[in-house]
């Protein structure tokens, strides 16, 4: 039982160390840490690097794009709450689950895939009258299959967002103070004052007197789609609601005023309230606009489904050593430590770890999707585009396990294979699959590497700070009709 006691000391650790010894100090120590331990993994990415032209490079490619929007709409399914998406051979996805099932989520997915075919067969040289009734056919289908998390999301975030926003243009109305030309603005719902301190304008700044109307119309549009959430209008009503809330959002003046409301209004506006409207938008964009793009864009047309293996379920999470075990593996790793030093670590993991459970509301890891389709290419020698999408509107970050074990995948196999990126605020999964002896190998001897150097940032640790989020924006999707696409790559 992981109750943070500890009694005498055990025997130390003499026999070389095996994975059912160092995963579980990995698991209780890289939460809210790993950041700053290991400073060769992908911590610091654009939150929403598929929605805008990014500052490290432009725009994702279109293939980016797609998978990252195919995994949104998985997600975006009441029996779904983590995939992993990739695709082979351009027109085969395939798409792993920590679950075995989700039967609704099979079947949405494959209707709404086969409803973008004929979008993605003529491209832009479909005439608008012929273009329009698959569009809303589409439309019709993706939100149908979303329906009711959809709309508790609108119900519960649009009033959330209507109250900070109104705080901080009564702020702004009210305080007269200015400095070269900008306001001291009330952006916390709890009333700090925020300043803008921002070097560059373009990233966040605080609200000036001229943002105000362009404010008061996205508490319009944020209105006029809750209230068509509570007239229950159809869902081509929601979707238009919906894009119009996104053009408000990603107003190229008023994205860096939303970046300063709580900790990122715009992103918690897109992340949610325009989740699926984004995705729907997105998907449809690519399929008209496939004959243009560079390469040509191949919509998938078949799904293979992946599941962990029936010999891989997970240990419960209560199945961690005792602390004492800990301590004496830990020992075993760092015999430079004294054992009040070890005691003090797995201590304070503990704390890191609860802190990350109440965080993410969860009580344990579990299979995680991108381990299961890492292993899944690996064994079957599959060749895929090199990117593994996760959900942006869900976990849009990888656990350090699944990143590490990506890099050690990568290195043994000579692969290219990347994700989103990955955050020490994701609970480890209870347990990786295993791969064969050299992988398996060399990912444990970076996994006692990173334990060590994870003790000892946890040995030295002052209180925990998040990492630093960069800034966002989120223009790529939103074009008018007469707007001519450019390819993305």
């Amino acid at each position: 039982m992981l109750d943070g006691s500890f009694g005498r000391p055990h025997s130390p650790v003499t026999s070389p160390l095996t994975m059912s010894q160092l995963f579980p100090l990995a698991y209780l120590l890289a939460p809210l840490n790993a950041s700053f331990s290991l400073q060769d993994m992908p911590w610091v990415f654009d939150e929403e690097q598929s929605y805008h032209d990014s500052q490290r490079g432009g725009f994702p490619s279109w293939q980016v794009t797609l998978l990252d929007a195919i995994a949104a709409l998985c997600t975006l399914q009441s029996d779904c709450s983590s995939v992993c998406v990739c695709v082979s051979n351009a027109t085969q996805l395939l798409v792993s689950l920590p679950h075995p099932g989700a039967a609704q989520l099979k079947k949405a997915i494959g209707r709404c895939l086969a409803e973008l075919q004929p979008l993605s067969e003529h491209g832009h040289g479909l005439p608008r009258s012929e273009a329009a009734p698959l569009e809303d056919k589409f439309i019709v289908t993706a939100y149908g299959t979303c329906h009711s998390a959809h709309r508790e999301v609108v119900r519960r975030e649009v009033v959330k967002v209507l109250a900070q926003l109104n705080s901080a243009i009564k702020g702004a109305e009210g305080l007269q103070e200015r400095e070269e030309g900008q306001v001291k603005v009330v952006c916390a719902v709890d009333g700090r004052v925020h300043e803008d301190e921002c070097d560059e304008p373009d990233e966040e700044r605080a609200i000036e007197r001229s943002d105000i109307p362009r404010l008061q119309e996205l508490c319009q549009a944020l209105s006029d789609l809750l209230l068509a959430v509570h007239m229950d209008e159809d869902n081509l009503t929601l979707y238009a609601r919906g894009i119009t809330v996104l053009a408000h959002v990603d107003d190229r003046d008023l994205v860096p005023v939303l970046r300063g409301i709580e900790y990122s209004l715009h992103l918690n506006v897109v992340r949610n309230i325009c989740a699926l409207p984004w995705t729907v938008h997105t998907l449809m964009h690519i399929a008209r606009s496939s004959t243009l793009l560079e390469p040509p864009a191949t919509l998938p047309t078949s799904v293979t489904w992946i599941h962990p293996l029936p010999s891989h379920s997970p240990p419960s999470p209560l199945s961690l050593p005792s602390t004492e075990e800990l301590v004496a593996t830990l020992q075993a790793v760092s015999p430079e430590m004294s054992r009040d030093d070890c005691v003090a670590v797995i201590k304070e993991g503990f704390e890191c770890l609860e802190a990350c459970r109440r965080r993410n509301n969860s009580s344990a890891g579990d299979i995680h999707a991108e381990a299961v389709l890492i292993h899944h290419i690996v064994s079957n020698k599959i060749d895929v585009y090199p990117y593994l999408a996760t959900s942006p509107i869900a976990f849009s970050w990888s656990c350090y396990a699944c990143a590490r074990l990506l890099d050690v995948v990568n290195a043994e196999r000579q692969l290219r294979l990347t994700l989103r990126g990955c955050s020490d605020t994701m609970i480890l999964p209870s347990s990786l699959p295993t791969f064969g002896e050299d992988i398996d190998a060399a990912l444990l001897a970076q996994l006692r590497d990173d334990v060590r150097a994870l003790a000892v940032e946890l040995l030295n640790a002052d209180k925990y700070d998040p990492p630093v989020r960069e800034p966002i924006s989120f223009k790529q999707f939103i074009d008018s009709e007469d707007s001519s696409p450019s390819a993305h790559d």
